[in-house]
């Protein structure tokens, strides 16, 4: 505590050592208060999007750029493919999209030349073997290691696009 009442965080380190034929004991006290404050700021940062992640009514995925390896899935990605997220993340992109459809090459191309897409349009293919239209959105970023990795957005649209073709 200081002298005005505010609390703060020290480190504290104590080393013993003979001085002048005496035992003298070293106590040295650093302030982290800051480092302590960014840290408490991270972990409600990680516990935000973790509840983001989790909660989501649009699917989720982290994956891992060039060819697609899924890394994370959340609960609405497993629900919407019917798969576990064991299951997505040993099958990787190739197995969930319908790598024919030419919007998926577009996206692809777009996203290798800005590092990003939103709201494509591509054929989606779920654990039964149907197909499904969804509307996608990702974005590259490099992790805490330096390496690039991607977040998939998708919404099916499947009764969005049923419902637009009965209004026409």
């Amino acid at each position: 505590i200081k002298k005005d009442g505010s609390a703060f965080y020290v480190e504290v380190s104590l080393t013993t050592t003979l001085y002048r034929g005496e035992e003298v004991t070293f106590v040295i006290h650093r302030d982290i208060t800051e480092r302590k404050t960014g840290e408490a700021a991270i972990r409600a940062r990680e516990e935000q999007f973790h509840s983001i992640f989790a909660n989501s009514v649009d699917a989720i995925l982290v994956m891992k750029p060039p060819f697609g390896s899924i890394l994370s899935a959340n609960p609405a990605a497993c629900r919407m493919f019917g798969l576990s997220e064991s299951e997505l993340c040993s099958m990787g992109r190739d197995q969930i999209v319908d790598c024919s459809d030419d919007r998926f090459v577009e996206a692809m191309e777009e996203k290798r030349r800005t590092g990003s897409y939103s709201r494509k349009e591509y054929r989606h293919i779920r654990s039964d073997g149907t197909k499904f239209l969804a509307e996608v959105s990702s974005g590259s970023f490099k992790d805490q290691d330096g390496n690039e990795k991607s977040i998939v957005i998708l919404r099916d649209i499947t009764e969005r696009r049923l419902h637009d073709a009965i209004i026409r």
